[in-house]
Formats: structure tokens, C-alpha cells, sequence
């Protein structure tokens, strides 16, 4: 088998994955990450925080985690959705995935409740995170939001937000403080 046909193989695998995750997730809570590419993204970075591997590697871009190969993938769900989601109606998941799965619907639906703008609180989710795990030497809860406000205007006067994103991202165990506040 050539390298060519081998990354094929993989891509598909992928894209059947990212039907489950749709399926068994994002439908329930009523949520298309398809409806824009930086939500997809997000969410396909949440699901790893969350312990569901895809096998995605991120970069921090001007709107946050970033990663071009689930940007292929997505693309290619969005060519193949019909057949993956088929397969996908079939996919069994560990019962170890099973618990993530069903701890990330949780944060999900609590996040896109009535009244909250969904995407600006996922936006600041993701940034908080991945400044947090690895960007910053310390988790300080003060420091990381400070770096935050100050890198991205769109979140300069927004401190309720960002403190509420972050106590979330503690309640699911998300962040593990290195230094207390």
C-alpha cells in the first residue's frame, strides 16, 4: 500500500469519526459545528480536551486553536456526510468514550443555554484552555486571563465572561492548577 492510499485509509477513518461525534454529541444538543469552521474547530479541540483522541495536533491562530488537518476532515465529512453518517448510525464506542462522550455533551449543553452567546463563549472556552495547558509556564487564573485580554481585543472588557469560562473549564477538570490563586 502506497502513502497515498494510506492517508486515504486514515482520512476516512477521521471522517467516520467525526459523524460519531456529530451523531452521538452535537445532534442531541442541538449543536452544527459545521455551521461555521471555527466552531468546528473549537468543538473537535474540546472533544480532545475532553480525552476523545482524534489525533488532531493544534496551534494557536488569531481566533484561537487551530489545526489544518481537522479543517481536511471536516471538508471531507462535509463531501462524504451521508455515507459517514450511515456508518456512523452503526459505530459502536468504548464504554471508556462512552464517559467522555457523555461528560462533553454536559458541558455542551450547558454552555449553549438560552441567553448565552454560544460562540463567544466557546471562543473564550478554547483560548483559555489552550493558553492555560500550553502556552503559559503557570495555570494562574488571574495571569491567564490578563494574557488573554491583553492578546485579543475581542476580549479586552469582556472579565465576566472569561472568569466564568474558566471556573467551568475547573469544574470539568479541564485545567489543573499548577499554582493557586
Amino acid at each position: 500500500m502506497n502513502s497515498k492510499s494510506l492517508s486515504l485509509v486514515c482520512l476516512e477513518v477521521r471522517v467516520i469519526e467525526l459523524a460519531v461525534l456529530k451523531r452521538r454529541i452535537l445532534d442531541s444538543v442541538g449543536i452544527d459545528p459545521y455551521e461555521n469552521s471555527l466552531r468546528g474547530q473549537f468543538i473537535f479541540y474540546l472533544s480532545q480536551a475532553f480525552g476523545i483522541q482524534f489525533g488532531y495536533v493544534f496551534g494557536h491562530r488569531l481566533y484561537g486553536p487551530y489545526s489544518k488537518s481537522a479543517e481536511r476532515s471536516m471538508s471531507e465529512y462535509l463531501r462524504y456526510s451521508e455515507q459517514a453518517d450511515l456508518v456512523a448510525k452503526e459505530t459502536e464506542i468504548s464504554s471508556e468514550n462512552e464517559e467522555r462522550v457523555k461528560s462533553l455533551t454536559n458541558f455542551l449543553e450547558e454552555i449553549s443555554r438560552p441567553g448565552s452567546n454560544f460562540d463567544n463563549y466557546l471562543e473564550a472556552l478554547v483560548d483559555l484552555h489552550f493558553l492555560a495547558v500550553f502556552s503559559l509556564e503557570t495555570v494562574q487564573k488571574e495571569l491567564v486571563i490578563k494574557t488573554l485580554r491583553r492578546e485579543r481585543p475581542k476580549f479586552k472588557e469582556k472579565s465576566r465572561l472569561l472568569t466564568k469560562a474558566w471556573n467551568l473549564l475547573e469544574d470539568y477538570e479541564l485545567i489543573k492548577r499548577k499554582l493557586t490563586d
